[in-house]
């Protein structure tokens, strides 16, 4: 009995490592100052400059504002996901309609990633993400087996195209 109390309270939180906002932060940074010491050396502006440069700028704004905000957060039979914008929204384990476990084995190691739908809703967990192993554990020990769809994909050098197992 202890055991499945223990199992139904279970708490952790799936989250992009905060290193990767404050790397894309820097980078961000780093663009806006080639504008700005153009415009101070050259004592002119340049308003082409300033918008290719933020056209530039932008990826790595939205992609650190992604990797700060997006998480997954369990709590028992409750799955809270936070977008990149905060927006927020959950839903019930026994709501999830299909979950995705794609693996992906190349010479440089194996990539896996889970896309759960559930409600019209998506969630995405990747191997980079902290607490991913215990998101995957949780996905097996709590959802169907007829809900879940595994991937697996081998790209190999001396084929040099993708394989499936």
């Amino acid at each position: 009995m202890k055991a499945t109390q223990k199992m139904k309270n279970k708490r952790f939180s799936v989250a992009i490592p905060k290193n990767l906002s404050r790397a894309a932060f820097i980078v961000c940074a780093l663009i806006l100052l080639i504008p700005i010491a153009f415009t101070l050396l050259q004592g002119e502006q340049n308003s082409a400059m300033y918008v290719c440069f933020l056209l530039l700028d932008l990826p790595f704004l939205f992609g650190g504002l992604w990797a700060r905000n997006y998480r997954i957060e369990v709590d028992g039979d409750r799955i809270s996901v936070r977008r990149w914008n905060g927006a927020r929204y959950s839903f019930e384990v026994s709501q999830i309609e299909k979950v995705v476990h794609r693996v992906n084995h190349t010479a440089m190691g194996m990539s896996e990633v889970i896309k759960i739908k559930a409600k019209r809703r998506k969630a995405s967990a990747e191997t980079l993400m902290e607490g991913f192993g215990q998101m995957k554990t949780y996905i097996q020990e709590r959802v169907p087996e007829d809900r879940i769809r595994v991937i697996e994909k081998e790209f190999t050098k001396q084929m040099g195209r993708n394989e499936r197992k």
